[in-house]
This record gives structure tokens, C-alpha cells and sequence, in this order.
């Protein structure tokens, strides 16, 4: 009546990966298998290349490792879903809450991805990442996951078989 806006805020509102309650979606605190309430991503595209060649999509959720002479490349394009900022280890001192991708192999923690800059709600990033062709063997698999640096996992995991 007054010509204001009307507005929804929740415990989330105007958090990032290290100030948002850690709350799991439910209302009960973060157990580390539950999903966090304002932490949330998607991978939109998964691509790999060898080499220097063309990126292609990651359809099958394989990758053939006898085409690869030297390097695989992976690239993830990832969304944020959650109403919490994401942090980037680039712009923070703390590294609490700060984003990374966490890559596995064989369940054993590989590399992590950081962030390169801060990504708001529905905002996209990509990671890239170049694998020596050593370091994968046939039946390997590479898992990747999103991490909130001594906070918590989120997101789905995304698995892919050498």
C-alpha cells in the first residue's frame, strides 16, 4: 500500500560458501551425507578433449584412453543453484567456505579445481582441468564433486570411467 517491494528472505539470504548456516535441506545441521540448504550446483556441460583437439561432449561417461597420446583435458561448465554465494580462493585470505572442484581417482583425492572469481545464485563458471595421460589407467575412475573448503561436499558427483 505504501509503494514498497515485497521480499522473501530466508537464514541464507545474503550468505556466501563459508556464512550460510550449515543447515541441511529438512532444517537439521550438516551430517556430511545429507544435502546442504543453501549450498546447491549443476554440472550444465562436461567435455573432454586429447590433446589439442576438438572438445566434444562427455555423452557416455567414458573416456577411451588409447586416442590419447599425451594430455586429457576436462572442461565442466556448473551452475549455482543454491541461494548462498560461491567464494573463490583467489579473492579470500580465510580458505574456509572457499569453492573448489575436487577431483578423485579410484576414491584417492587427485586435485582440487579452484574457483577463479565469486559466483552468485544461477551465475556459471568453468573449470578446466589437463590430466597427463600417466596419471589415468584403463578401468580408473575419476570422480568430481563440489567442495566448500572445510565446511562441506554438495552437489551431484559426477563419475567418468577411463
Amino acid at each position: 500500500a505504501d509503494g514498497g517491494l515485497l521480499g522473501l528472505r530466508t537464514t541464507g539470504t545474503g550468505t556466501d560458501s563459508r556464512t550460510c548456516p550449515a543447515i541441511a535441506v529438512g532444517g537439521a545441521p550438516w551430517t556430511g551425507t545429507d544435502p546442504p540448504r543453501y549450498l546447491d550446483g549443476f554440472f550444465d556441460t562436461v567435455e573432454w578433449r586429447v590433446d589439442d583437439h576438438a572438445w566434444q561432449p562427455l555423452d557416455d561417461k567414458a573416456i577411451d584412453l588409447t586416442s590419447i597420446h599425451e594430455t586429457c583435458a576436462l572442461r565442466f561448465a556448473i551452475t549455482n543453484l543454491g541461494e548462498a554465494a560461491w567464494l573463490s580462493p583467489e579473492e579470500e585470505t580465510d580458505p574456509v567456505g572457499t569453492m573448489s572442484l575436487v577431483l578423485t581417482i579410484n576414491g584417492v583425492e587427485y586435485t582440487r579445481i579452484p574457483l577463479a572469481n565469486r559466483v552468485r545464485r544461477f551465475e556459471q563458471t568453468t573449470l578446466e582441468i589437463l590430466i597427463p595421460k600417466g596419471d589415468m589407467q584403463p578401468g580408473d575412475m575419476l570422480a568430481a564433486r563440489l567442495n566448500a573448503q572445510d565446511r562441506t561436499a554438495f552437489g551431484p558427483q559426477l563419475s567418468v570411467r577411463f
